[in-house]
């Protein structure tokens, strides 16, 4: 999956009008909340099979690092 094409779903993910990027902070948008990250899960789950827990989660700071997170086994 390419950067932008993750950008993207997760921008959908998110149901959120503010175009990330991948420094973007997550802690400054309203819609970075419990439903999100359950959102984010499902997605790692179906799209990379990956598990993320709340490790994971206590790491993410911007949109690239959940990617690196994603994409960090060639997946």
């Amino acid at each position: 999956m390419t950067q932008e094409t993750f950008l993207e779903e997760l921008q959908g993910l998110l149901r959120t009008d503010v175009s990330l990027s991948f420094d973007y902070p997550l802690d400054e948008l309203d819609e970075w909340d419990s439903m999100a990250m359950l959102a984010i899960v499902t997605f790692a789950e179906e799209e990379f099979n990956i598990s993320l827990d709340v490790n994971d989660f206590r790491k993410f700071e911007t949109p690239g690092d959940i990617y690196r997170r994603l994409t960090e086994h060639g997946n």
